[in-house]
């Protein structure tokens, strides 16, 4: 089987099948449970044709993890604007530096958005459980 990286299609689709794994209610917890990431791992190898192990989707998910905290930490400091055509957080570079400063993820988002928000919150955020 040949091996895969992340392109940004089949982070969608991983993205995807985690937030269904969430809603079936594979996600009791801080993770996904065996029958979730089993699942997740399934899809993926049927999806791509490569031995996919729960490993690799691991280290995807700890990144949208950090991705997405730091995404919601920028979005809700005091202050912060967003440019209403781009919907991109509107910051001076001294602002940016600071940020970056104190995390490197930030500046994942000096000119990009988070992906896939609805479903990372989904995910990370499991207000569906309550």
């Amino acid at each position: 089987m040949p091996w895969f990286n992340w392109t940004r299609e089949l982070t969608e689709f991983f993205v995807n099948a985690l937030a269904d794994e969430c809603r079936a209610g594979n996600r009791p917890h801080k993770t996904l449970n065996r029958n979730g990431k089993d699942n997740v791992v399934q899809r993926l190898r049927d999806k791509c044709g490569c031995d996919v192990k729960w490993k690799n989707c691991k280290s995807k998910w700890e990144e949208l993890k950090k991705k997405w905290s730091c995404w919601k930490h920028l979005t809700k400091l005091s202050g912060v604007t967003f440019d209403p055509n781009t919907k991109l957080i509107n910051m001076p570079k001294p602002w940016w530096d600071a940020q970056i400063q104190a995390n490197e993820v930030a500046k994942a988002f000096q000119h990009s958005r988070l992906e896939h928000e609805e479903l990372l919150d989904l995910i990370f955020f499991p207000r569906w459980n309550q």
